[in-house]
């Protein structure tokens, strides 16, 4: 009797979403080659709300848009969560950013949730995602999958504020049987007779606040307040406290990893409140500037910033004029000069203008200079002096502009999410510690302290001075 109504009843499913991560270079909510080990194997880039929280941060909660307590992504990120319906998950779709995606669908064959598409495409990717189901689960207690989204904003988004990716499950709904029939139950290989049709079907409400981010605090800290699978350390919450309590009836707080092993825990380690998981999560899709190519890039191609970058990690980049024989023609020939003209790698760039700003590194201005783009690269303009410089992109009308900017330049240079690495020696910078620090790029040969900040030196050479 238990089992038919087991069988004949139906829920609504529950999807949660994880909060974004970075717990160092090889493990984090950014899509990499394989066995990446520097920046430049990332192929998206991730500013965790977390890390927003600085000295001299001008990110705010109270702050509405780009300089609000979002995340800020770029390039290739992924979205990890759960799902799970009392009986049977038949499909999990996801809002990208405004766009409906069917990601997966129950397959009665295999008994299992398969994904509708696995992979990016080789030659490029119009569709701009692909969906991975890491664990599906079915027994008495219902379908529990677990689940990785991985998105292309550059495909789905390109810049916007304030965006969400919402994920919706939908459950087969009650089944129901020819008559004669045996009900089954839902186990390993779905029901053990096939339903003839089902009805009422449900999906998870989407009434919710949108995730918000993991509570970063200490081992110290989280155990004085503790309660029963609420802090974790690791990426997908696979770590959870637990409580056993001694002979002498004093309470042991511990952690348990994914096997149930029992994990030794210093009251220093970083570990993270489980905070409200909901099926949606905001972020706000931002340019993102990864190195300034110059002539000097070329003389290093295998590691351009060895003499790309100053030891304060400028650029510099030239700009030369013939003199004159009186003021009036030199003056015309300095107007005239030759400008370099450099290119830009990074995330979420096209559509672009390369602005020049004051030297105030954590606050963005209205360029004093823009630079034009022509067949990918930028001329230093005439107007423009040394100086830190962004990119934009405007989302809204020229009569009503609506600039998205990048942040290099106002993020946090010592941002590292979960990782526990540290610098062995702050003042020369570290390349394998700073390797963890998403928002550095030392280059272990000649300037392990460079960050992602971008500043342009420009220097001016008369040619007739030289002679």
């Amino acid at each position: 009797m238990y089992f038919a109504v087991q069988a004949q009843t139906v829920g609504t499913p529950v999807v949660k979403v994880t909060p974004f991560y970075w717990e160092g270079i090889t493990s984090n909510s950014v899509e990499k080659s394989a066995n990446p080990s520097k920046y430049t194997d990332l192929l998206g880039h991730i500013e965790l709300e977390e890390d927003l929280d600085f000295t001299g941060s001008t990110f705010d909660s109270a702050n509405d848009g780009l300089m609000d307590m979002d995340a800020k992504v770029s390039g290739k990120i992924i979205l990890e969560g759960t799902a799970h319906d009392n009986n049977l998950i038949n499909t999990i779709s996801a809002d990208i950013f405004g766009t409906t995606k069917t990601l997966a669908h129950y397959d009665p064959d295999s008994g299992r949730l398969v994904s509708n598409k696995t992979a990016y495409d080789a030659e490029g990717d119009a569709e701009g995602w692909y969906f991975e189901v890491i664990t599906d689960r079915t027994g008495k207690n219902g379908h529990d999958v677990t689940w990785k989204l991985h998105i292309d904003t550059e495909v789905l988004g390109q810049a916007a504020i304030d965006t969400e990716v919402t994920v919706t499950a939908t459950n087969m709904g009650v089944p129901s049987y020819e008559t004669g029939s045996v009900i089954g139950i839902s186990g390993t290989a779905g029901y053990e007779k096939k339903p003839s049709s089902y009805t009422a079907a449900a999906s998870n409400p989407h009434k919710d606040e949108a995730s918000t981010a993991r509570g970063k605090t200490t081992w110290a800290t989280a155990k004085t307040s503790w309660a029963e699978n609420s802090v974790f350390t690791d990426t997908a919450f696979k770590k959870a406290v637990q409580k056993k309590v001694k002979d002498d009836r004093t309470a042991v707080y511990y952690i348990l990893d994914a096997n149930g092993n029992e994990v030794a825990m210093a009251d220093t380690d970083v570990v993270y409140v489980n905070t409200a998981r909901t099926a949606r999560y905001r972020m706000d899709i931002v340019p993102y500037i990864r190195e300034v190519k110059t002539s000097l890039s070329e003389v290093n191609t295998g590691n351009p910033t060895v003499y790309s970058r100053t030891a304060l990690g400028h650029y510099p980049v030239y700009v030369t004029f013939a003199g004159g024989e009186d003021p009036g023609t030199t003056a015309n020939n300095y107007g005239n000069r030759l400008r370099e003209d450099i290119s830009l790698e990074g995330f979420n760039l096209a559509g672009c203008t390369l602005n020049f700003e004051n030297d105030d590194p954590n606050t963005i201005v209205t360029g004093t200079a823009t630079a034009s783009l022509n067949n990918g690269k930028y001329k230093i303009p005439k107007e423009a002096a040394s100086g830190h410089v962004y990119v934009q992109k405007n989302i809204g009308t020229d009569a009503a502009p609506d600039y998205v900017k990048s942040l290099n330049n106002a993020n946090n240079d010592d941002a590292k999410g979960g990782s526990v690495k540290v610098p062995s020696d702050a003042a020369a910078g570290d390349s394998e510690a700073y390797a963890d620090y998403y928002n550095r790029q030392p280059n272990g040969v000649n300037n392990n302290r460079l960050t992602d900040d971008v500043y342009i030196d420009i220097w001016e050479f008369n040619r007739e001075a030289a002679k």
